[in-house]
């Protein structure tokens, strides 16, 4: 499953996904553009900051895990638009552990 990280908080280090994702999976920030090159055929994302409302949801339909920080969940996605497409919003606890985390969570099965 290809995961692609849009977006993470500072202090966390890529080095964290190594051997989960390709090198140019792995994003500091992205825009409207950069997220629709981005998340074509993804079917694991991660956001700490960019959003993931109806429009980007309804256009990604092979994404079915997103990854966001705990508590940003309704911030950052349209729950229920994503629970309506069948895509699950996990919360990850860490800040700067972001990333740590989300790799946890791939390499678990999630």
């Amino acid at each position: 499953m290809r995961l692609v990280v849009l977006s993470y908080p500072p202090g966390c280090d890529p080095q964290d996904l190594a051997g989960l994702v390709a090198p140019n999976d792995v994003h500091r920030s992205s825009d409207l553009q950069q997220l629709l090159q981005r998340c074509a055929g993804a079917q694991l994302v991660a956001t700490a900051s960019t959003p993931l409302r109806r429009e980007i949801l309804d256009y990604f339909p092979a994404v079915r895990t997103i990854f966001v920080p705990a508590g940003s969940e309704a911030t950052l996605v349209e729950l229920p638009i994503a629970q309506g497409l069948g895509v699950q919003v996990v919360p990850i606890e860490g800040g700067a552990g972001f990333l740590t985390a989300v790799a946890a969570q791939v390499r678990s099965g999630r």
